[in-house]
């Protein structure tokens, strides 16, 4: 009996063992499968990000060759606001876009608007030598927005947002974009049934949400249900660090289960009743006989 039961001892922690080391090759791969999908999502909300930023780059490129090319004072705004419409009617994400004039103290006072042309504010600008620089802002009624401004000076400057400002700023272009409209424009193309999207922009080791997108797949039961299948990006954007984090929803833990990992442990535990059965039948064989043999 004594060899019967040392057999099922170890057999029982045999197949534990392997068991554990299965769930975690199972784990494993079921997370590298989801930091791909995760990393291709990134991969298209930061071309999303980057196209918009392209779109304004030419639009200021233009708006300086067309200054620089007319051997004149500037035309009025509305003359550049009509040249760039055939860009900004195209462009779901956006929202308004603003001529503004520098004024003392850091301020641009805005003389002219695409969507209302009669809007007349002021709007604080960080004067650097940037050709485009971004702002995270919210809206208590209107949501979270992005705001992108452009430097207009009185010489041509390449389209390359991490050159310097060549000339004297003489207006800024003040565009103002819809997050939740362009991320999901980004991610048109990409499946993101199973997964919860939250994105931020991490200012002084914080991170202030901007956008969240909670998986299509939850139900009403799971909608609060988390899981520890977490996978964040950060990336740059201009003078901005974005950071995506993407949770797991119930439906992927569901539509990836720990298969093997059980039907190892099962076999593992069959074979140990076998293994018992035999060390048992084999033990009581051999007391019989040494029983008849006295």
């Amino acid at each position: 009996m004594k060899k019967a039961f040392l057999v099922l001892l170890i057999g029982i922690a045999a197949s534990f063992t392997v068991f554990a080391f299965v769930k975690q090759w199972e784990e494993a791969k079921r997370l590298e499968e989801f930091q791909i999908r995760a990393q291709g999502h990134t991969a298209s909300i930061r071309a999303g990000f980057e196209a918009i930023a392209k779109q304004l780059e030419d639009m200021r490129f233009l708006i300086e060759f067309d200054i620089n090319n007319e051997h004149e004072n500037p035309k009025e705004p509305q003359d550049f606001m009509t040249m760039l419409s055939p860009i900004i009617i195209h462009e779901p994400a956006i929202i308004d876009i603003d001529w503004a004039i520098p004024t003392s103290n850091q301020r641009a006072e805005v003389i002219y608007s695409w969507k209302d042309q009669n809007k007349v504010e002021t709007h604080h600008i960080q004067q650097t030598l940037r050709p485009l620089s971004a702002y995270f802002i919210r809206h208590d009624e209107q949501g979270e927005h992005l705001q992108l401004i452009a430097p207009i000076t009185n010489r041509i400057n390449a389209i390359d947002a991490d050159a310097t400002l060549q000339g004297s700023i003489i207006a800024w272009l003040v565009s103002e974009w819809d997050i939740a409209t362009l991320i999901e424009q980004s991610l048109k193309h990409t499946p993101v049934s199973s997964q919860d999207i939250r994105v931020g922009v991490l200012e002084q080791a914080q991170l202030h949400t901007m956008y969240f997108h909670p998986s299509r797949s939850r139900t009403e039961e799971d909608k609060a249900v988390h899981t520890e299948i977490t996978h964040t990006d950060t990336f740059p954007f201009l003078n901005l660090n974005i950071q995506v984090t993407y949770e797991a929803a119930p439906k992927f833990v569901r539509d990836y289960p720990m298969v093997l990992a059980w039907q190892t442990l099962l076999v593992g535990l069959l074979a140990t009743l076998l293994l018992t059965w035999y060390a048992y039948r084999r033990e009581t064989y051999t007391e019989h006989m040494e029983k008849l043999v006295v």
